[in-house]
């Protein structure tokens, strides 16, 4: 029987030994192992910066979604939403690495109330956006002016280094250069993309009237000129207190009708209105008065009405409209 055993291991062994047998040495079994880890070591490396990637990638996908959830917002509510609504707006409002989103946006663009003008009514918007090339961006390779609003991730380095201007930007309502940095992930919406998106149509702002009523010499005159659109004055200068805009007419009125913007500052037209001197400040013109008997008084009376709002307190900025008019006074039947 112990013959027989040995003979049985006798037989194993000489398996082990030999490449005729079908098995491994351990010599080849080491190598073996030692390709195994080095194959696994380079996948373990391999795996850092293929998740930087992808989520890098997932990052990008997030904030064009939540541009497109700001978009959306202010297509219903004819405004983009503040700080506190930004949050709840967009789907997610944190990029893949797990870090909050940087909204910064343009206060007058999203008020409490809003109004169809909020948007609309705009001609400008407080954020420029530039393209730095370097941490100085004292060449930015592109400026972008009248921004509505900027989503910025921090991207795989966790870090937000666009500045606005000189410390990172954060969330919330801004006014200013935004310098933005290729380390960031970022995307914005101008003031004019924001208006297509939320489908204004026409000038944001315009004088309704089309023509004035006719008078008669002796009789009591009265016409109103209203406009629409534009960001309005809100202290009620004249007698109500409805928004307001700022009139100016040019030209000669007839004897007896008193013109209600007399002394205005009267530009050649609204491109190179600079001065806004004796403008009246009124939700409407009126004009009114009784044109006098003397036939002087009869006829045509060609004038211009000017009319602008409070988009800017510079006035290269504001909405202007220009429209001319014929008053025509009739003589007595």
């Amino acid at each position: 029987m112990k013959q027989e055993i040995k003979k049985l291991f006798a037989h194993h062994a000489l398996c082990i030994t030999h490449r005729g047998s079908g098995g491994f040495t351990l010599i080849e079994l080491a190598m073996v192992l030692v390709v195994i880890g080095i194959v696994l070591s380079i996948g373990v490396g391999l795996i850092g910066p293929l998740t930087k990637r992808v989520r890098y990638g997932e990052s990008k996908d997030i904030v064009s979604a939540a541009v497109e959830s700001v978009n959306s917002y202010a297509s219903g509510n004819n405004k983009i939403p503040d700080s506190t609504g930004f949050s709840t707006t967009v789907r997610n409002p944190n990029d893949a690495f797990g870090k909050a989103l940087i909204y910064i946006y343009d206060g007058n663009l999203a008020p409490a109330s809003a109004t169809k003008d909020t948007i609309c009514g705009r001609k400008t918007a407080s954020i420029t956006v530039q393209v730095c090339p370097d941490a100085t961006c004292a060449t930015p390779t592109s400026t972008i002016s009248n921004v509505a609003f900027v989503i910025i991730s921090g991207s795989d380095d966790y870090t937000i280094d666009s500045k606005c201007p000189t410390s990172a930007c954060s969330t919330g309502a801004y006014s200013g250069n935004a310098k933005i940095f290729d380390e960031d992930i970022v995307k914005w919406v101008t003031l004019d993309e924001l208006r297509t998106k939320v489908g204004c149509k026409g000038a944001q702002l315009n004088i309704v009237n089309n023509e004035l009523p006719y008078g008669t010499e002796g009789a009591s005159y009265n016409a109103t000129v209203s406009a629409d659109g534009g960001v309005t004055f809100s202290d009620g200068a004249d007698s109500d207190t409805d928004p307001d805009y700022k009139w100016c007419i040019s030209g000669t009125l007839p004897n007896g009708i008193t013109n209600p913007a007399s002394g205005c500052t009267v530009p050649t037209s609204c491109a190179t209105l600079s001065d806004d001197t004796g403008w009246l400040q009124s939700t409407y013109l009126s004009i009114t008065g009784t044109p006098s008997t003397s036939p002087q008084s009869r006829g045509v009376y060609n004038i211009k009405i000017f009319v602008h709002d409070n988009n800017s307190v510079s006035l290269s900025n504001v909405n202007c409209d220009q429209k001319p008019f014929i008053l025509t006074i009739n003589p007595q039947n």
